[in-house]
């Protein structure tokens, strides 16, 4: 703001308090809103595969998504610190809206019933909606925001078996089912009139199903089929989060608050040109979205190549790891803490990919009996390992089987993970926190890298 309109608002504020009359002189003008939109879960997709792996009931779940995460972040520009710069105008907010649907297949190979092996069409009426938001201090810059957009637990709507098949599908939404996402601030940067803005977002998150089929058995009565409890991993991905605002005039500072760090330049920072209309809260405009590379996919690279995290073809290494880790300590999640001796089903995943360390594996466990009260226990573990690598190319690994003894059970798999061994029954208490609870064990191996 110009001195002279500086010195105008105040004498206002004299006149009006002496007088109460109109003094002639605007106020400062209103925050600036600087706001962005991106897509959470654009080509989002997960099928569990055929559950279980054999047997009179199979039911096969693909699960895909579609939410949109909003950035709302009110500024002021003021020279209070010298030059001119963005500081925040109070508390912003990000907010996740949208939800998840269902697609999926039933075989159904039971005496004295039709068999089925097709599409479950009731499954496109089933809607999972995911909402949540969280406040953005100090344009979350030094203090990164995290929203957790829960879907809520409970049984979903039975659906009708297809085919003639009398019975109903039965699917739950357990404890610990959310789309997760942090927000945080690089900078912001207040040139003539333009105000603009960087930061990123990484989204992760898990949701958590139970499957049973009931199926009407002529003179037999009621039969419960417990499938299973899947947990549906939400990779971790990254999106560039940029908003910019034109026509913005100067005001005072918001007392307490800092001046934001300036961006390089506006060209760098996503600057859009000046809006139309104009006015003291000036105009804005928003990108959002997922980091485009220039490659994609391994596929657009030569012989012995990967796409780099940055979009480049660069010659693909193999690192070596040679460690093997342990996930137990499930939480219970559903029914007791016993298997006794129904199973359970295992479902071990194994996800690679990298941070800031070097080499990580997400891996997911969950054990769900097969029976009773199908009591289920899940656990995820990241495990990193130092390595300076720019990422990972190898596809996520999963193990799945049926336990039918209180002994380990061992299993071999690629270079990656060579080795793996599971006890889900055990001789004593199953789902709990001791070392001699249900576990699974896997050995870390050799991986195709692109080096640093």
């Amino acid at each position: 703001m110009p001195p002279s309109t500086r010195a105008c608002s105040v004498l206002g504020t004299v006149l009006i308090a002496s007088f109460s009359t109109a003094s002639g002189c605007s106020s400062d003008p209103e925050p600036v809103a600087l706001e962005a939109s991106f897509e959470l879960l654009d080509g989002f997709s997960y099928d569990t595969g055929k559950l279980p792996g054999s047997g009179p009931v199979q039911v096969s779940l693909v699960v895909s998504g579609s939410a949109v995460a909003n950035v709302h972040l009110p500024a002021v520009a003021s020279d209070a610190s010298g030059d001119p710069a963005l500081h925040a105008a109070g508390p912003g907010t990000i907010e996740i809206s949208g939800g998840f649907a269902l697609d999926g297949t039933l075989k159904v190979d039971q005496s004295g019933l039709p068999g089925y092996d097709g599409d479950i069409p009731g499954l496109a009426d089933i809607n999972l909606p995911i909402s949540g938001s969280a406040s953005v201090e100090s344009f979350g810059i030094g203090a990164p925001a995290t929203v957790s957009a829960a879907i809520t637990p409970g049984d979903l709507p039975p659906i009708p078996l297809p085919g003639g098949v009398p019975g109903k599908l039965q699917l739950s939404v357990a404890e610990g089912s959310t789309v997760d996402v942090s927000l945080e601030g690089i900078c912001a940067t207040f040139d003539d009139g333009d105000a603009t803005y960087q930061g990123t977002a990484v989204r992760g998150g898990t949701i958590n199903i139970g499957i049973a089929v009931e199926l009407e058995i002529p003179i037999t009565g009621s039969k419960k089929f417990d499938i299973a409890t899947v947990g549906v991993p939400i990779p971790e991905s990254s999106y560039e989060v940029a908003a910019s605002a034109s026509d913005v005039t100067m005001a005072d500072a918001p007392e307490g608050s800092s001046a934001a760090p300036a961006c390089a330049s506006a060209e760098e920072a996503g600057a859009g040109g000046a809006g139309e209309g104009g006015g003291d809260a000036g105009s804005t405009t928003a990108t959002g979205g997922p980091i485009t590379p220039a490659c994609s996919t391994d596929e657009e690279c030569g012989s012995g190549q990967g796409c780099s995290s940055q979009g480049e073809c660069k010659p693909l290494t193999t690192v070596c790891v040679n460690q093997t880790v342990r996930v137990d300590k499930l939480h219970l999640v559903k029914g007791d803490r016993e298997f006794g001796a129904n199973g359970p089903l295992v479902m071990l995943q194994l996800f690679p990919g990298v941070n800031a360390e070097g080499i990580t594996v997400q891996a997911q466990l969950t054990m769900t009996e097969l029976g009773s009260d199908q009591s289920t226990g899940t656990a995820t573990t990241l495990f990193s390992f130092p390595a300076a690598v720019d990422s990972v190319h190898m596809t996520p690994v999963e193990l799945v089987y049926t336990d039918s003894n209180t002994t380990p059970d061992d299993a071999a798999g690629p270079d990656a993970f060579p080795f793996a061994s599971c006890m889900g029954d055990t001789p004593g208490e199953d789902i709990c926190d001791e070392p001699v609870c249900s576990y699974c064990e896997f050995q870390v191996g050799c991986f195709a890298v692109i080096e640093l």
